[in-house]
């Protein structure tokens, strides 16, 4: 049996999945994720109803999914699941690895702006204000709502504790699209654009920048558009994807298989086209 996270992706970046609200106690914030483990235990609960086996529930989801079932992975040590599938997504290395922080509310102080909640009563207001109108001011706002680290549901050091092994001991594919980097990056953007926006100092010296600039000196990347996305692909997906699987394998965590998807034509989010019937 496959549990699908992707169908329960918690409001990806929205007021309604991580409403970082000051008014909202630090472990009550990921509230997509409490949604999310809910449903795992649901699952547990009720497989044998619909002839599924509560022993044979693999997890798996493809971007904003795939971070959840990192999450899950990181966070049990006794899972209800025995498997865990990640495409195009994972939550414990490199730029997909942060998290925000409880005490910046810049977002929901914006949010409440624009709706026209303030004064003591605003969560309340905040929640009697219909879903559409909150999406189409979170827009006007500019706010996206990330969910933090409350070492509750989402644990701190994700990374050392891939490599210490003290998560789910269980085995897990980790998977990613060969050009990811074409569905997320704009293709008018420039080079100067977009080192400015991912690889831009002190992160990265203009030395750096040069020498990441000639490793993609290909005949085959012909616009500045093509570039930027083949270094996107490398940077958020595949190098850490890779790094992963490394530094799982030779420590106690669960090994980790990492293929890269090379069919035509497909970006980040086209993978969720893929075949779905597969049971671990």
């Amino acid at each position: 049996m496959v549990s699908e996270l992707s169908a329960f992706e918690p409001a990806d970046e929205t007021v309604f999945g991580f409403p970082n609200s000051p008014a909202i106690p630090a472990s009550e914030i990921n509230l997509g994720i409490h949604d999310q483990q809910l449903a795992i235990e649901w699952v547990q609960r009720n497989a044998r109803a619909f002839g599924g086996d509560p022993d044979k529930v693999t997890i798996w989801g493809e971007s904003a999914g795939a971070m959840s079932v990192d999450i899950h992975v990181n966070r049990y040590t006794s899972p209800p699941f025995r498997a865990a599938m990640m495409f195009s997504g994972q939550m414990s290395v490199g730029y997909l690895g942060s998290t925000a922080s409880h005490h910046d509310t810049s977002y929901w102080d914006n949010l409440t702006t624009v709706v026209g909640c303030q004064g003591p009563d605003q969560l309340q207001c905040m929640r009697e204000v219909p879903g559409d109108d909150l999406v189409k001011a979170m827009g006007t706002a500019g706010s996206a709502f990330l969910p933090i680290t409350d070492n509750v549901t989402i644990l701190s050091d994700r990374a050392e504790r891939w490599r210490d092994g003290d998560v789910a001991i269980i085995p897990v594919l980790m998977g990613t699209i060969a050009e990811e980097g074409r569905g997320l990056i704009n293709r008018d953007i420039s080079l100067e654009t977009f080192l400015g926006a991912y690889l831009s100092e002190p992160l990265v010296s203009k030395s750096q920048q040069k020498t990441i600039l000639k490793a993609y000196d290909d005949p085959s990347l012909k616009t500045d558009f093509d570039v930027a996305a083949a270094i996107y692909t490398d940077f958020v997906w595949q190098c850490v994807s890779s790094h992963a699987s490394d530094f799982t394998a030779n420590t106690p965590s669960p090994k980790l298989f990492s293929p890269t998807f090379q069919p035509p034509s497909i970006q980040h989010g086209d993978s969720t086209s893929m075949p779905r019937s597969q049971v671990f």
